[in-house]
């Protein structure tokens, strides 16, 4: 049986603030990246990295970047594929209301667990209203992105 992990990258990877909280992470790193802000800490870089190079994990990215998720191996991480929207969503990319059934799809075929990783609330209440036994959803505070109690979750969950 192998793991998905589903992750979205602002306010996962990339902190959504200017100051970033030292007494998370020690070292945090800065750039422009297509245009936009990014903060992040080396030590989530490498753990999601190290996630993904287990033998039984995928991570694939389900967030607004879309296409442009080959672009953040610039800040180390690996080339994870990305989820498209579905064929028939109509709505606006940027805003991101098509990762649930997007997400939902690709979780329903799943055979083994999935680790859906998101910073929006409405993102978490629409995957657990759905009800699918094999998700687990992990919903850091956007500010800081994944906790290092996140990432301690996170290589457990994906522990066989």
């Amino acid at each position: 049986m192998s793991d998905l992990v589903l992750l979205d990258f602002d306010g996962v990877i990339n902190a959504l603030t200017r100051k970033p909280m030292r007494s998370a992470y020690n070292e945090w790193e800065s750039t422009q990246l297509l245009g936009f802000p990014i903060l992040y800490a080396r030590e989530v870089i490498d753990a999601v990295n190290a996630v993904g190079s287990k033998p039984h994990v995928t991570v694939r990215w389900l967030t607004t970047w879309e296409a442009a998720t080959a672009e953040l191996t610039a800040l180390g991480l690996d080339n994870f594929d990305y989820i498209p929207p579905l064929p028939d969503f109509t709505g606006d990319l940027r805003i991101g209301d098509w990762k649930p059934a997007a997400g939902l799809t690709v979780a329903e075929s799943w055979p083994g667990t999935v680790i859906w990783i998101d910073d929006d609330t409405w993102i978490e209440q629409e995957v657990t209203r759905a009800s699918r036994p094999n998700i687990t959803f992990l919903r850091p505070t956007p500010s800081l992105g994944l906790s290092k109690k996140q990432l301690r979750l996170l290589d457990e969950f994906t522990t066989p």
